[in-house]
């Protein structure tokens, strides 16, 4: 995200605060590699297109589902990404304790 917030802002720009919602928008938008989920869709289980498809239409209809099978489908999906997460963060953990060694201190060593 520093990246993006870098490149909007550049010496001369006033209206970086206009741009910095769509970085914002972009950056929810685009997947994660630990996921394979947008930020969007982790949290509100869908997938927008323009940041209007967030805000609920006045005077527009809604379609009723069943609240209990919708939370039992978020619950499902939330279980399936923290499966994913901590199948990336064991791989990590493998990876970085590949070439550590197990120390083992006894009372009175300098530590």
């Amino acid at each position: 995200m520093a990246a993006i917030i870098r490149t909007l802002v550049l010496k001369n720009q006033k209206d970086w605060d206009i741009k910095l919602a769509h970085a914002e928008f972009a950056y929810n938008q685009t997947p994660r590699s630990t996921t394979k989920c947008s930020p969007f869709e982790v949290v509100y289980g869908l997938k927008p297109l323009v940041p209007v498809e967030l805000m609920p239409l006045v005077g527009a209809r809604t379609i009723s589902r069943d609240v209990e099978e919708c939370a039992k489908e978020m619950r499902m999906f939330h279980e399936k990404i923290r499966a994913q997460i901590e199948k990336a963060n064991h791989r990590y953990r493998e990876r970085a304790d590949r070439g550590r060694r197990k120390k083992i201190f006894q009372p009175g060593d300098l530590v």
